[in-house]
């Protein structure tokens, strides 16, 4: 559920730091590992368009 919920909000270009804020995450190396993920796949996505 955390990776849905965190990729849904990097999507909509919300900042890591408010991400973890709202899904209340201290695991940092987590949330910015799937932050880099979700982010990378957004800029390939607008390479593409």
């Amino acid at each position: 559920m955390a990776f849905f919920q965190f990729s849904i909000l990097a999507e909509r270009g919300w900042q890591l730091k408010k991400i973890m804020d709202r899904v209340e995450r201290k695991d940092s190396k987590t949330t910015l590992e799937i932050y880099r993920q979700v982010t990378k796949n957004k800029r390939k996505m607008k390479r593409r368009i």
